[in-house]
C-alpha cells in the first residue's frame, strides 16, 4: 500500500510524498556499520539511539532489504533531510522535501 503525505513548504507550497507502507524498518534491518556510516556522513549525531535511526529511515522512501551503509540514493535523501531540518522544518517536512528531490 502507498500512502501519500503533503508537507507544506516555506513558500507555502505543497510537497507531496509517497511512502510505501509494505515494510517498515526495525532494528533488527540495521546494524554499526550502517549507524556508523550515517554518522560519517552527518546524517545522525554520534549519539543517535538506534530507534532514532529507524524513525528516520521509515520517513524515507526505502525499505527493507535496500541496503543502508554506501547507498549514494539514501545518501542524497539524507543531506536533503538534514539541510531542511538545520533550516527549521519538522521531520515530517524534511522527510516529504527529500523524497520530492530524489524523486525529481
Amino acid at each position: 500500500m502507498t500512502v501519500t503525505q503533503t508537507a507544506h513548504n516555506e513558500s507555502g507550497n505543497d510537497i507531496d510524498a509517497r511512502f510505501e507502507t509494505a515494510a517498515e524498518w526495525t532494528a533488527d534491518d540495521i546494524d554499526s556499520e550502517d549507524i556508523a556510516w550515517m554518522m560519517d556522513i552527518k546524517a545522525i549525531p554520534e549519539d543517535a539511539h538506534p530507534r532514532h535511526v529507524v524513525a528516520l529511515l521509515n520517513l524515507l522512501p526505502f525499505r527493507p532489504p535496500a541496503p543502508v551503509a554506501n547507498n549514494p540514493a539514501l545518501k542524497e535523501a539524507l543531506m536533503h533531510y538534514r539541510s531542511r531540518r538545520a533550516e527549521g522544518a519538522s521531520a515530517l517536512e524534511a522527510a516529504a522535501f527529500a523524497t520530492k528531490m530524489i524523486s525529481d
